[in-house]
């Protein structure tokens, strides 16, 4: 993969996120260093990084995503159907049960994704109301 300077830009920017960033913030973060970066480099670029295994994406619903990039500690999320506000979940959850299937399976697990879908408590009491 070739290091180009909006690769290289929305690298930097996921690195600094606290949180996993959708392709319009990116492009708005982006923007701030290179004002005419349009959306479709920042599309294709995640395509490209995605393919490389340098990013994660997470769905917050049926038709966005966000991005971060993919660390040896990762994160997994509850995500929020009313507000699509993300929470992360603590520890991974998951690591028992790869090393469960790989042992059965001989599988060798290079990554995983995991992600829960709810509603966050001030979304579930809007919607008791």
């Amino acid at each position: 993969m070739k290091n180009t300077k909006q690769r290289l830009l929305i690298i930097d920017i996921l690195n600094h996120a606290k949180k996993p960033l959708s392709a319009n913030e990116i492009q708005k973060r982006a923007s701030e260093k290179q004002p005419n970066i349009a959306l479709t480099t920042i599309y294709r670029n995640l395509d490209t990084l995605l393919a490389s295994e340098v990013i994660i994406r997470h769905r917050i619903d049926d038709k966005e995503y966000c991005y971060e990039l993919k660390r040896e500690k990762h994160s997994h999320y509850m995500v929020c159907r009313g507000c699509k506000k993300k929470i992360a979940i603590p520890d991974c959850p998951l690591k028992d049960l790869e090393n469960s299937i790989e042992k059965k399976t001989g599988f060798h697990i290079t990554s995983h994704n995991l992600e829960l879908e709810g509603y966050c408590n001030e979304c579930e009491e809007n919607n008791d109301k």
